[in-house]
């Protein structure tokens, strides 16, 4: 074979060996491109969970409706001021939607808030690592966590839950004033007292470690209001255990374990459950006043212009205006501070 057979050779093998490359390179770039297609349209999912307020039965909490992106984990946790505590329980969830979903937890950990908590199982498939492997789902910048109220259902509170000794002496109300809050109450050491949305009329519904969080404001016998602006109803709940809790409009009273010293107000506002109590009870919308004409409790004292009254002519319209009358008609002198011819009020109604 000559020079220029040889060197064609080589020029249709390198040729091939350039193809060959732009091919694989092709391939390669399709195959990278497919896997990172995130779906859109119809095809997206968005995770959520769907919980009620509900009574802790057999220590066991039930979520209505989980939707996960693939295999995942449902939490129960506690609430730690406003935000997901400790976890009380957790259950794997498959990918897609679950309904009635039971989760198991430690009800003496339970507080009266907490939160279902969507987890994704990043971490080793099928173990709960909360936050090192398995972190929280979103919708945008928000962590799929509902909150929902426990109503019922705990153990019993205990000594251990129960913090506190019985006091020996009647408690005392007092008020304070807040810039933020207005005029609260108070006890005589001027620690906030508050009120919880969900108890009843004469009735706790904070027991085990909510006590813990809320202690409750404790009396030995008829508490003592020590300001006249306390106008609310002062009376007191007996626990299970015994001991009296002092009630305002029939609210239990409590504190809050996080505020240290008088005047703290830490714990309002609280899960949004959680409020200090005004003397002059809870805030109620107040009814809109519809304008009366009813002037039976509130005569007038001038002329009358309220449209309830009776405005009838002067008997006698046609007396003459002059003093140099001599009608005997003139002397039929009109009301007091009549003038002839104008409508006067009617003898039931006094200037």
């Amino acid at each position: 074979m000559g020079k220029m057979g040889i060197k064609g050779a080589k020029l249709v093998l390198l040729t091939g060996l350039v193809l060959i490359a732009l091919v694989l390179a092709s391939c390669t770039s399709g195959s990278t491109s497919s896997s990172t297609t995130t779906p859109t349209g119809t095809n997206a999912i968005t995770p959520s969970v769907t919980v009620n307020d509900q009574s802790v039965e057999r220590g066991k909490v039930i979520i209505a409706d989980v939707l996960s992106i693939g295999p995942g984990w449902i939490a129960i946790q506690a609430d730690n001021n406003g935000q997901p505590g400790d976890v009380l329980g957790e259950t794997a969830v498959p990918d897609g939607d679950s309904k009635n979903v039971s989760v198991t937890i430690d009800p003496m950990k339970s507080t009266p808030v907490m939160y279902a908590v969507l987890y994704s199982d990043g971490g080793k498939v099928g173990t709960f690592e909360p936050n090192t492997g398995d972190y929280t789902e979103k919708v945008g910048d928000q962590p799929v966590q509902p909150i929902f109220n426990v109503t019922g259902g705990l153990p019993s509170p205990t000594a251990s839950a129960t913090p506190g000794p019985t006091p020996t002496a009647a408690a005392i109300l007092m008020i304070t004033q807040n810039s933020t809050l207005g005029s609260i109450l108070v006890d005589q050491n001027g620690m906030t007292l508050y009120y919880w949305k969900r108890d009843a009329a004469n009735f706790s519904n904070c027991i085990a470690t909510c006590l813990t969080t809320w202690p409750p404001f404790l009396t030995n016998g008829t508490p003592i209001a020590k300001d006249p602006a306390i106008a609310g109803v002062l009376g007191i709940y007996v626990r299970p255990d015994g001991r009296q809790q002092v009630t305002y409009d029939g609210y239990p009273l409590y504190y809050y374990s996080k505020d240290t010293k008088a005047g703290d107000t830490n714990g309002q506002g609280n899960s949004g459950q959680w409020f200090v109590f005004p003397p002059a009870g809870i805030p109620t919308v107040t009814p809109t006043v519809t304008p009366t004409t009813d002037l039976t409790n509130n005569p007038p004292t001038a002329t009358p212009t309220g449209p309830t009254v009776t405005l009838t002519p002067v008997a006698t319209a046609t007396v003459a205006a002059t003093a140099t009358a001599t009608s005997p008609a003139a002397t039929d002198t009109p009301a007091a501070s009549g003038t002839p011819g104008t409508l006067m009020p009617s003898a039931t109604a006094t200037p």
